[in-house]
């Protein structure tokens, strides 16, 4: 073979090799990687947007704080479970220091009322979402009626219509849910999957 032919094999293959990684680069193919534990992140993390949790202190004080009250499986139950809101002049933290209030927007009330359900036996709901820049959130959604409801009103079916269709997350943040995610309380499987498809 000649030495100008395979050398220009040889950079062919590393062009397509470079074009495959830099395509594979520019979002996700597949389901989130499945060692990604971001309950572990969660739990160890003293800065979490929007937490339900009382916090403040180092990752070891908050894990220490959770240990006091909870075992793991109980915490993320606690923590994915859909709760009841808590009007804002009832005291907003449960006994467990979960924030169970609810800001209910105009938007969110409307949406309530036209799944025919009730402002007043609404639920909240969090997932946990994780950014592209790693920072940590608590997303809180709403259950009314068997549909789930985002802050700005928009009602979905479920998990995967929620993926689907949200404005919310993008298709690199990742969410850890109930697969079930309009069930009351949401006992059952727990995915970890990404934020749009």
């Amino acid at each position: 073979m000649n030495t100008s032919i395979r050398t220009r094999s040889i950079r062919t293959g590393s062009m397509v090799l470079m074009a495959s990684l830099l395509l594979a680069a520019c979002g996700p193919a597949g389901p989130p990687d499945p060692k990604l534990n971001l309950f572990g992140e969660y739990v160890r993390s003293p800065d979490v947007k929007n937490d339900r949790f009382a916090g403040g202190g180092t990752s070891e004080d908050r894990m220490a704080n959770f240990a006091a009250y909870y075992k793991a499986e109980e915490l993320q139950s606690r923590l994915l479970s859909a709760f009841p809101c808590a009007k804002s002049s009832d005291t907003s933290r449960a006994a467990d220091h979960f924030d169970t209030s609810c800001d209910l927007s105009d938007k969110v009330r409307a949406a309530v009322q036209s799944t025919g359900g009730s402002v007043s036996t609404i639920h909240g709901r969090v997932v946990l979402v994780k950014h592209p820049d790693g920072s940590l959130e608590l997303l809180t959604l709403f259950v009314a009626n068997g549909k789930l409801i985002d802050a700005t009103g928009r009602t979905y079916t479920g998990l995967d219509d929620f993926r689907a269709n949200n404005d919310l997350l993008s298709s690199d943040d990742v969410i850890l849910a109930p697969r079930n995610i309009t069930a009351v309380p949401g006992e059952g499987e727990i995915v970890t999957v990404w934020g749009k498809e």
